[in-house]
């Protein structure tokens, strides 16, 4: 029972959740017009992104479904017919795939699926960069901008950091005899 209430109770911010997540992810493709030309030769096709080896503690995550749009962008797509691409993040790495991606350095992902579409997706995997500065540069004006990447960049650097370690203690503690 408890089971079905969290899921439940999750249910409203997972769905929130990947709406957002879509919106970034055609924010970031809108950016680079060769990207949605080259997706836009996809449209139609399905691609569903899941994390792999959630800890049992954890709620499940819904797998998020997306639809290639004729215009080369995303759309959540609530068709559960099998995707023709699937990509499955290890849950062991995702702020290492999210820190890799804003490096520039390709994530580890497992790719299944259509041959033409995961060489795409590979493709915007190592071409699509996301320029946080200048979307923060629209708003806030260059310094600020450039100030708040700076600590981001720490920030973010802090967080992997402290993730490192604790994932060291938790491997201690479950090698301990």
């Amino acid at each position: 029972m408890f089971d079905e209430l969290r899921t439940f109770a999750l249910a409203p911010l997972a769905a929130a959740l990947q709406d957002r997540l879509v919106l970034l992810a055609n924010h970031v493709v809108s950016s680079e017009p060769a990207v949605a030309q080259r997706l836009s030769a996809h449209a139609g096709r399905r691609l569903q992104a899941q994390l792999q080896g959630l800890p049992p503690w954890l709620p499940g995550l819904p797998p998020l479904r997306l639809r290639l749009t004729p215009a080369g962008l995303f759309e959540a797509d609530a068709d559960t017919a099998a995707p023709d691409l699937l990509v499955s993040l290890p849950w062991r790495a995702p702020h290492d795939a999210l820190s890799a991606m804003a490096m520039g350095r390709r994530p580890d992902v497992q790719v299944e699926g259509d041959a033409a579409l995961a060489a795409e997706l590979q493709w915007l995997l190592h071409n699509l960069r996301w320029d946080i500065e200048a979307d923060l540069e629209r708003v806030l004006g260059p310094v600020a901008a450039r100030n708040l990447a700076q600590a981001g960049a720490r920030a973010g650097a802090a967080v992997q950091s402290a993730a490192a370690g604790i994932g060291q203690v938790f491997e201690r503690l479950r090698n301990r005899p």
